[in-house]
């Protein structure tokens, strides 16, 4: 456990060290103050204090109003806050936890990667370093100046966890658990369900008994990898289908 953390812990002592400023006030900054980035602060606040309605805003394609999940207005984040402060949550709060779940995604990042590179038996100590420098170098940081809810550096490295877990125990609780980590990332943005679609082929890819092999252990890994994208998927879209105006 403790090496696992030292990980967390040195990527937090990074951030610290270039991002102290925000960290003590992020309801005082703005990453990107236009394009996407000022669209998704936008999105968020007024649907969290606006709008009447958890899945359709009034903010976008006047005067019908638009789905959440295609205006940027981060429909988990949105709605947590809106259920629980309501319309009296202010602009600073709604700026505030957007700016602290993008600066706090290396910290769980750091540890997915470590965690792949422990699977991998690299030495604890070299993992930690790799696991930061690594962070530190993904191309998900552009993504600060936009596209916020892109911006989670653990999605993918989390998904690759995941789907390794799988692998070593093919069972109904790590398929569960990747299903579910996907509806969640999914909640912020619809790409990460092909991110993880593409990662699933892959791994269907290197597990799919190619001979000699008998129908029903071909079937099971096919399933499981499937499931894991279809259950979410299908999730989502009936809550889209449910909430829109749209035929």
């Amino acid at each position: 456990f403790w090496k696992g953390l030292s990980a967390v812990v040195m990527m937090g002592a990074v951030l610290l060290f270039f991002l102290s400023p925000i960290f003590r006030s992020p309801g005082d900054f703005i990453f990107s103050s236009d394009g996407d980035g000022l669209q998704t602060y936008y999105q968020s606040v007024y649907h969290v204090k606006y709008d009447t309605s958890s899945f359709h805003q009034q903010s976008m394609n006047a005067p019908f109003g638009e789905s959440i999940f295609f205006t940027g207005g981060q429909p988990l984040l949105s709605n947590v806050l809106k259920g629980l402060l309501g319309s009296n949550c202010s602009s600073y709060t709604v700026i505030a936890w957007t700016n602290l779940l993008m600066l706090l995604s290396p910290l769980l990042c750091a540890l997915f990667l470590y965690l792949l590179f422990n699977r991998f038996r690299i030495p604890w100590y070299y993992a930690v370093f790799a696991a930061v420098g690594i962070t530190m170098l993904t191309q998900q940081w552009d993504r600060f100046l936009g596209h916020y809810p892109l911006a989670y550096l653990y999605a993918v490295p989390g998904m690759l966890w995941g789907l390794m877990r799988w692998s070593d125990k093919p069972d109904v609780a790590r398929s569960a658990w990747n299903a579910a980590y996907v509806f969640l990332l999914a909640s912020f943005h619809l790409y990460y369900l092909f991110f993880f679609a593409v990662l699933a082929g892959a791994m269907w890819c290197s597990h799919f008994p190619w001979r000699n092999a008998t129908w029903r252990s071909r079937f099971k890994p096919t399933l499981d990898l499937a499931l894991q994208v279809i259950i979410p998927f299908v999730l989502l879209q009936l809550i889209i289908s449910s909430t829109s105006d749209v035929v």
